[in-house]
């Protein structure tokens, strides 16, 4: 853990908020979970070696903790820069979360620590194998999962990482299929999938239920119908581009530019069958998209919390993994997981305790 402690830290209020949002990390370790924390000012400065959280190592953790001292400056900028960090979080397989106030440091703590806690499966990978001749894999927009397709795309491969606790996440594949010139209806097989982990005890891999399409003489009504779980990964995907294209033109000093990209996403996710439908997570996404085309709204406004906004909701749809943004972590946002949500509670109930303490 990697604690600010420069001179910009100085008001007691920021560092109370920064030493209890530490704190309550280290509370929720245990004896098998191992903690580092240093300190950055002018120079980083190891105060706590790579220790085990058993309950003694906990103590030793929460009173290197409190002895902190806000003192010199950083090498860092004033503001920090959200591209760069973004960009951090991306290589290393994290996620970038953006707040608009300090109280919520804790609760950004709490959501990420839920998550890391409640891990399930490590490492965990999706093959795919084209399974008829002629059909073949074109396309797999995986957002920031690495992907991969192979043997003129009778192969492909999806890299999904860890996945936490009642953690779901959807992967679209697009294929081509031959034409079939029987009218008989038939059945061909599209894909089978191979799914393989690591679950804390073993390896594992398991053989998935094979993917297949009916091929019918007629087509009927029901042929043609929209599948909206399909409709709400396009919509997606189209949101997220767009949301980044509008920040690469946000960039440039074009924010009208960036707005009316903005608009046009936003009226394509609300013309969606599935946002029609209702589907939560489209109507998130709106909502996430009106609010960062009104912090494009001026340089400024863009500048102190547009743009880390807009990385944040980017980091969180390319990543389908919840994030925290703007003001209030809650347990409505996209992606959060019942682990976060009840982290996140526990955080709030002991800001609550702690205020009563207080008056």
């Amino acid at each position: 853990m990697v604690l600010d402690v420069s001179s910009s830290m100085g008001h007691a209020a920021k560092m109370n908020l920064l030493k209890r949002a530490a704190c309550f990390v280290i509370d929720q370790l245990g004896p098998s979970d191992r903690l580092s924390i240093v300190s950055f000012h002018s120079v980083a400065d190891l105060k706590l070696a790579l220790s085990k959280m058993t309950e003694q190592g906990r103590a030793a953790a929460k009173q290197v903790v409190n002895s902190l001292r806000a003192r010199g400056g950083t090498n860092i900028v004033e503001d920090h820069n959200p591209v760069v960090m973004h960009a951090i979080a991306d290589v290393s397989g994290g996620t970038f979360s953006f707040i608009e106030s300090y109280e919520l440091v804790q609760d950004a703590f709490a959501r990420c620590i839920g998550g890391l806690l409640s891990v399930v499966v490590r490492e965990l990978r999706l093959i795919l194998r084209s399974a008829s001749q002629g059909v073949a894999i074109k396309l797999i927009p995986s957002g920031r999962h690495f992907s991969e397709i192979s043997n003129r795309g009778s192969r492909g491969t999806i890299n999904v990482g860890d996945l936490y606790a009642d953690e779901e996440k959807e992967f679209l594949v697009n294929i081509s299929v031959p034409v079939y010139e029987n009218n008989n209806e038939r059945t061909t097989p599209l894909l089978d999938i191979t799914c393989s982990y690591i679950d804390g005890l073993s390896n594992a891999r398991v053989q998935m239920e094979s993917c297949e399409i009916r091929r019918p003489g007629v087509l009927l009504l029901c042929d043609v119908k929209v599948k909206l779980e399909v409709d709400r990964q396009k919509s997606r995907l189209d949101a997220v581009d767009g949301l980044a294209e509008a920040q690469r033109v946000a960039d440039t000093g074009d924010l009208e530019g960036a707005r009316a990209i903005l608009l046009k996403r936003i009226k394509s996710v609300q013309a969606s069958a599935s946002r029609q439908a209702g589907d939560g997570l489209l109507l998130k996404l709106e909502d996430e998209m009106k609010k960062t085309k009104e912090k494009m709204g001026s340089k400024s406004t863009y500048e102190r919390a547009g743009r880390a906004y807009v990385l944040s909701s980017i980091s969180s749809h390319a990543n389908q993994r919840a994030t925290t943004s703007g003001k209030v972590a809650s347990s409505n946002d996209a992606y959060v997981t019942p682990n976060m949500a009840n982290m996140v509670n526990k955080s709030q109930q002991l800001v609550k305790i702690e205020h009563v303490k207080i008056e």
